[in-house]
This record gives C-alpha cells, sequence and structure tokens, in this order.
C-alpha cells in the first residue's frame, strides 16, 4: 500500500528523509532536498553513492539548465519510496542528496513556502 512521504521547508529548501538500501542490507536514512529542478531520480555525494549503488557505475554525461555539461557516475539504487521498496537510478557527485522529477512522476509534491512549511508528496491513481 502506497503511503504518502511527509517533510519540512527549512533555509527555503523542500526537505524529507530518505532511506536508501546500503549493498550490506543495512539502511540509511539521509535528509533530501525535493530538487523540482533536476530530472533525475536521485543524486548524492560520492560517500552516499558509494555505499549504496547496486553493481558497477558507469559515466554519465549531466546538462544544467545554462547549458554546461561535465561527467558524474551513475548506477541503480533501492529507496524507500511512497512506503514501497523500489529501484531507481542515482548519480554520484552532488553536494548533497537530491530528490528530482524521475522520482517524482505520478506523484503529487505540495510545498507551503514558508519555513517550517510542510512537504507532501503522495502517490497520484494510475
Amino acid at each position: 500500500m502506497s503511503e504518502s512521504i511527509a517533510g519540512v521547508v527549512l533555509d527555503r529548501d523542500p526537505l524529507i528523509k530518505l532511506v536508501l538500501y546500503a549493498t550490506d542490507g543495512a539502511t540509511r536514512t539521509e535528509t533530501a532536498v525535493v530538487d523540482t529542478g533536476y530530472q533525475g531520480a536521485v543524486a548524492a555525494p560520492d560517500a552516499v553513492f558509494d555505499r549504496v549503488r547496486r553493481g558497477r557505475a558507469t559515466p554519465v554525461a549531466v546538462r544544467l539548465a545554462d547549458g554546461t555539461t561535465f561527467e558524474r557516475r551513475a548506477a541503480v539504487a533501492e529507496v524507500q519510496w511512497c512506503g514501497e521498496r523500489v529501484r531507481t537510478r542515482i548519480l554520484g557527485g552532488a553536494s548533497q542528496v537530491l530528490v528530482g522529477m524521475e522520482l517524482l512522476a505520478h506523484h503529487r509534491l505540495t510545498v507551503d513556502c514558508v519555513e517550517g512549511g510542510p512537504v507532501t508528496i503522495e502517490p497520484l491513481s494510475r
């Protein structure tokens, strides 16, 4: 059964707790910024990426809104998303954990854009 995800706005960032499954079977709970400008699923610092990636990392080209391109490592990871364990793509090399539009697809994101305001992610009916 799908559950909603609750978070909070701090310093103008919509934040949620994201559970990632490490390759040793342990879980890691990371604070993640919900970034609607990021088209991917999850991005993370290399230390987190290396603990949770499944299999080999492959290089991918990343393009920013200003057209700048650079290379990052990509792999598959497993995360807890709306009460379900899902496999998704993760990129390394980020300065913080980000959740992007690929993971938000088919969900409703609600953010009250005030300090301490609620952040809610709910699955949409298909």
